[in-house]
């Protein structure tokens, strides 16, 4: 296997600072042989906190690179169908010049003068598709969530008038869109659902936040 050069630390080993910034260095790109394979545990995390990982290997007098279908595990470990990862992993590739055979990402044939840039562009490409994958994940979730909540407004508040993706405006004067509108009483009610992404909660808890503030606040359901 040929070796790997990465840039060299001398110069800042002089420095007081020297000794811990070159320990941060080699920190940040791990590598570890597997076979006739080299491993890098790359500075790039997936939506979970895990890092990429790239393999590099000598093909004659060429490199290659891939994930080994990294990205394509982390996805359907967080519940993604293959189908669905395949399909965004087809587009990511494309963009980036890269092969893909619905599971791993590969650059085929690359010289020692693009080796690195190889490497960089899979690991981003691998981390860019889990992220498209889980976001598709979620608002296939929050549809289903919308469907059902839909459902049971119509069955208990039968007879009364459910806006569906209603516009309601907050102490800030931004308008949000809610899942459900109805009035109650002369009172209005509004109705979001949400995931257990971050994302997902931390908006909900925002938007919540804001119409509280209005001098004439909504009954807000979660």
């Amino acid at each position: 296997m040929g070796s790997l050069s990465f840039a060299p630390l001398t110069p800042i080993v002089g420095r007081s600072d020297g000794i811990a910034i070159a320990a941060a260095i080699e920190d940040l790109v791990r590598a570890r042989v597997s076979g006739e394979k080299t491993e890098l545990v790359m500075p790039v995390l997936y939506p979970n906190g895990s890092h990429v990982v790239i393999s590099v290997w000598l093909d004659g007098d060429r490199f290659m690179v891939s994930d080994d279908g990294g990205a394509a595990t982390e996805a359907e470990m967080a519940g993604v169908k293959p189908n669905v990862f395949a399909r965004l992993a087809k587009a990511e590739a494309e963009r980036v010049g890269a092969l893909c055979d619905t599971r791993a990402f590969f650059f085929l044939r690359v010289d020692h003068a693009r080796l690195a840039t190889a490497i960089t562009v899979l690991a981003d490409t691998a981390r860019a598709t889990v992220a498209a994958a889980l976001e598709t994940l979620v608002a296939a979730k929050a549809a289903t969530l919308e469907e059902r909540l839909f459902e049971r407004l119509d069955r208990t508040f039968h007879g009364t008038k459910v806006e569906r993706h209603a516009g309601v405006r907050g102490a800030s004067t931004v308008e949000y869109d809610v899942d459900a509108l109805i009035e109650l009483d002369g009172r209005r009610v509004v109705f979001d659902t949400f995931t257990r992404h971050p994302n997902s909660v931390s908006a909900l808890v925002a938007k919540f936040v804001d119409l509280s503030q209005l001098d004439a606040p909504p009954v807000r359901v979660g």
